[in-house]
């Protein structure tokens, strides 16, 4: 058994509470959580490279959809919208709103540039970074710092 038993004073056995004696096995249904001796330690500090960028990019990719949806609109609803008459009442043909189509067609293409503008602001935005204000708070905080210049020196030891 690894690591060997602790004795306490008269030789009885030290267990702690959770600690089963030598022998014993654990009750069915109850599992042990063994910690690994060799773990990584924590990962550094990390925080969004800039939020409001990446907020930024998100409402523009959205509202670059928004405004292709609504040039879409434009153009499908363009077609056979002016009614042509002939001599009164009686309806010849229909044609095709041309300043409608070509409105939707320009409202489309700006709402593909927004959006391909808002994708990159998005993702340099979210990228995580290492926060050197946490980082460098707990470094200054642990350990002390010599600094030597050309005629001056410092010493620091936080406590």
């Amino acid at each position: 058994m690894w690591p060997p038993p602790a004795f306490g004073p008269g030789g009885v056995q030290i267990i702690s509470p959770n600690e089963l004696p030598p022998g014993y096995a654990p009750p069915l249904g109850q599992v042990f959580e063994v910690a690994e001796p060799d773990a990584p330690p924590p990962p550094p500090p990390r925080r969004r490279n800039d939020t409001r960028m990446m907020i930024g990019g998100i409402f523009m990719v959205a509202g670059g959809i928004a405004t292709v949806i609504t040039g879409a609109y434009l153009i499908s609803s363009s077609r056979e919208r002016i009614d042509i008459y002939c001599d009164g009442p009686v309806l010849c043909a229909q044609k095709d709103d041309m300043t409608r189509k070509i409105g939707g067609g320009v409202v489309m293409a700006l709402g593909a540039l927004i959006s391909a503008a808002g994708v990159p602001m998005w993702i340099i935005g979210s990228k995580l970074v290492l926060d050197e204000k946490a980082a460098g708070a707990k470094k200054s905080a642990s350990a002390p710092v010599l600094r030597v210049g050309p005629a001056s020196a410092s010493f620091t030891l936080p406590f």
